[in-house]
């Protein structure tokens, strides 16, 4: 009998061990919905003006000689996080070279490596 009830006592206080210390760590490290939202939207950001640059770069530019004369920067909507959606990438078991026409007609190699799964 008291063997049960020391193994009872033990359970007891490692609960409340546990209790405690996620207690701690959730005053240490709240989880902070705007916190979260703010690096989403920072992180947006940021490959925005990586892609500024890259369409600035005249050798690493996607524009033709025409439009680079007369490029003036992208423009895009305010990050807006109503609109971000979060998906399950389903990988394929074996990858598949896809070939498809760009807008100027010509073939690009494309890796079809999964599927994305997503809730709108």
């Amino acid at each position: 009998m008291i063997k049960y009830i020391k193994a009872g006592v033990s359970f007891f206080l490692l609960l409340v061990c546990l209790l405690a210390n996620n207690m701690l760590v959730s005053q240490i490290i709240p989880y902070d919905s705007e916190l979260i939202e703010d690096n989403y939207s920072k992180e947006i950001e940021a490959h925005r003006v990586k892609e500024e640059k890259s369409f600035r770069n005249k050798e690493t530019t996607l524009l033709s000689d025409d439009y680079f004369s007369r490029f003036t920067g992208l423009n895009y909507f305010p990050v807006n996080l109503k609109y971000r959606i979060v998906g399950k990438l389903i990988k394929l078991a074996e990858s598949e070279q896809t070939n498809l026409k760009m807008t100027n007609g010509t073939p690009y190699g494309f890796l079809h490596y999964g599927k994305v799964n997503f809730f709108i």
